[in-house]
This record gives C-alpha cells, sequence and structure tokens, in this order.
C-alpha cells in the first residue's frame, strides 16, 4: 500500500496491472491512416530514410513489438515509399547524425533522444 495523499483512500499497487488499467482507462479508436494521409497522401511514391534508437538486449519484448508493429504498418499504410530504416545504439545514432549533419548527409527523420534534440535544436540544425 502507498501513503495517501491529501487523505484519499491508499492505493493498492498490487491492483495496478496493464490489463486493470486497460479495464479502467476507456479505449478511443483512431484512422491512423486517415490522419496520416491529412499529411502524406497515401498513394505517396518515394523514399524516407529514418534513424532511431534501436531496441536492444536490455529492452522490454513489448518496445521490440512496438517497433516492428510501427515499421509494418508503415510499409502497409504507404507501400509505395522506400523506407530504410536503421536502427543504432545511444551513442552511436548521436555521433553518426554529428557527423552526418557536418557532411550535410543527415537522414530524411531522425526520433532522437530528448538530450540530442535539445542540443540539435540549440544549434539550428532542427526543422
Amino acid at each position: 500500500m502507498s501513503a495517501p495523499a491529501l487523505g484519499a483512500p491508499p492505493v493498492d499497487l498490487s491492483k495496478w496491472s496493464p490489463e486493470y488499467v486497460r479495464s479502467i482507462a476507456g479505449t478511443q479508436d483512431f484512422d491512423t491512416a486517415a490522419d496520416c494521409a491529412k499529411v502524406t497522401p497515401l498513394d505517396y511514391k518515394g523514399r524516407l530514410t529514418f534513424w532511431y534508437q534501436g531496441v536492444f538486449e536490455g529492452d522490454p519484448d513489448l518496445l521490440r513489438q512496438y517497433y516492428k508493429d510501427f515499421f509494418a504498418n508503415f510499409r502497409k499504410t504507404y507501400p509505395n515509399i522506400q523506407l530504410e530504416d536503421q536502427a543504432l545504439t545511444y551513442n552511436d545514432l548521436l555521433d553518426k547524425f554529428r557527423t552526418a549533419l557536418l557532411g550535410n548527409a543527415a537522414p530524411m527523420a531522425v526520433r532522437l533522444q530528448i538530450l540530442g534534440g535539445t542540443e540539435f535544436a540549440s544549434k539550428g540544425y532542427l526543422q
């Protein structure tokens, strides 16, 4: 049991499983493809290079599944876009991105860690 906040009854932490949270949170359905189509038409043809901090040995299986699902759904939604995704370790991503920026060879999109985002934004590299 945790200590009550402002006189509220204590929270029974043993109940807080992902299943329990889903049962009390409610759900909302989204049409992600339709939302994405507002920005990039679904019949768009082209190429996209994308770097990100990948999933490695110590990461949970859930994170692996998220990335697997994300890339599968992207390719399904945009079959005419050649996606070149590259997973890098934390330090390798920052080092490679720094080098790529200096050589004018950065990827089209990058998912940065928060510290990388602030570093590159403060230098004016991000749009």
